[in-house]
């Protein structure tokens, strides 16, 4: 997120009063380029996002244009009226001046009005600003880690540990849902903008009187800067898609005279590293599995299913019938009592017709009102259903085996007479029938 004035009080409940620090006034003629100015931040929680917020803030990129096409960049986060970007499958990255303002985090989005994005949403398990960030004097070592309640299915950023030369000029692309122009209209579609690089002394010449240190990162383009709203989101390399920085702070949005400043990762990346790997190892964030292979006894075969989570647990159960109506599986909804979470399991079953009929206790199904959950049936690598969208209830019909043991009884009324056997055959059309003793 971005600042128009100084933050000369601590982010706290006062974050909209009119008390807390001043708005400059474009109107009147600007202060010399020297003089200190005061800033504040406005990464208010955005209403569309964020029970929590109490503010009035909208928030988007200025002069940048749509992310196409959507959803390019797996990694982004929206967390709120802040951005962050995914590291781990269960880690965000974000910026300290978020902290504490930050309830849900969405992976997987692109426009915020369409619910029908097939989106991932986690709570805060663990939040870890960077030790040295002090919210009461200032704006350094504006870096927090966020460990979320589940693990994403999306492919996190890599983050810069010194491989990019962020000389002045480099092009990086900031990204975000913040505002078009300071204090300016929102829009709910991810945007994306190319800046360049400034130089370190560049940047300290530029905001003299505010202090510009080496975790800084100060980038901008005429006309163009991340503003209001992008707090927390990445700027990545343009060329490698490397995270290079953190949106953070900087005087006005697009402001010819005061480019953008974002926290410089490979200047942290070792707290970051270490800081990932002190996350408790004793509160996964995915389901115990069971064993990745399972050995059936002939005339079993192996099945797999897969379930995610919604937000709310445990509401799903199922089970699955033969083709007589006796259940042969059954699991209940004290198996998937962590919420958006991935489970794995396997079974054998003997190969026939089977009916599976999963149940939702609250009757919204598992997605996508309350995240993206779904479940999965396979047979080896074939996929034999998919589905997640209901209210109480949703049944499939899947067949175990190349052929059913269970053919119709309509299968030797049909003659085939042009077949490669001579009509001998019958029903080598009939769906998986056809290799039936009745059907040849």
């Amino acid at each position: 997120m971005k600042f128009s004035n100084i933050l000369s009080l601590a982010i706290t409940s006062h974050l909209f009063s009119a008390a807390f620090g001043r708005e400059y006034d474009r109107a009147k003629e600007r202060p010399p380029k020297k003089e200190k100015k005061d800033m504040k931040y406005l990464n208010a929680l955005g209403p569309v996002d964020d029970v929590n917020y109490t503010g009035d803030m909208d928030v988007k990129i200025v002069n940048g244009d749509e992310v196409y096409p959507p959803f390019k960049y797996p990694f982004m986060v929206a967390c709120g009226g802040c951005g962050g970007t995914l590291i781990e499958p269960n880690v965000v990255l974000t910026a300290a001046h978020c902290g504490g303002h930050i309830s849900v985090l969405k992976i997987g989005r692109h426009d915020k009005n369409d619910n029908s994005e097939n989106y991932e949403t986690f709570g805060v398990a663990e939040e870890v600003p960077h030790p040295s960030y002090n919210s009461a004097t200032g704006i350094d070592f504006d870096y927090m880690l966020i460990k979320l309640d589940g693990a994403s299915t999306r492919t996190p950023a890599t983050i810069d540990r010194g491989e990019i030369n962020l000389a002045s000029g480099l092009d990086v692309v900031a990204i975000g849902w913040g505002a078009t122009s300071s204090g300016g209209a929102s829009s709910p579609k991810l945007l994306e903008v190319e800046v360049d690089v400034h130089s370190q002394d560049s940047c300290a010449s530029d905001y003299a009187g505010s202090s510009i240190t080496s975790r800084m990162l100060c980038a901008a383009r005429e006309g163009k800067d991340a503003c209001q709203g992008d707090s927390g989101g990445p700027l990545i390399d343009k060329a490698t898609s490397k995270l290079v920085g953190i949106t953070s702070w900087g005087f006005g949005c697009a402001d010819p005279n005061y480019p953008g400043v974002y926290s410089k990762v490979q200047d942290q990346f070792e707290w970051i590293d270490a800081t990932v790997a002190s996350f408790d190892p004793n509160s996964p964030t995915i389901a115990p599995t069971p064993a990745a292979t399972i050995v059936c006894t002939e005339p079993d075969l192996a099945i797999k299913f897969e379930l995610k989570t919604d937000a709310y647990t445990p509401e799903s159960a199922w089970s699955v019938n033969n083709s007589a109506g006796v259940k042969v599986l059954d699991r209940a909804s004290s198996n998937y009592a962590t919420k958006n979470t991935e489970y794995s399991e396997n079974y054998c079953v003997t190969p026939g017709d089977y009916e599976f009929v999963i149940t939702d206790s609250y009757g919204d199904g598992i997605c996508c009102t309350y995240g993206n959950g779904y479940y999965k049936m396979y047979e080896g690598s074939t996929l034999l259903f998919e589905g997640g969208t209901f209210t109480y209830s949703a049944s499939e019909s899947f067949t175990v085996g190349e052929t059913s043991v269970t053919c119709k009884s309509w299968c030797n009324q049909i003659n085939i007479p042009f077949n490669s056997n001579g009509g001998v055959a019958k029903c080598d059309f009939i769906g998986h029938c056809n290799t039936c003793a009745e059907c040849v």
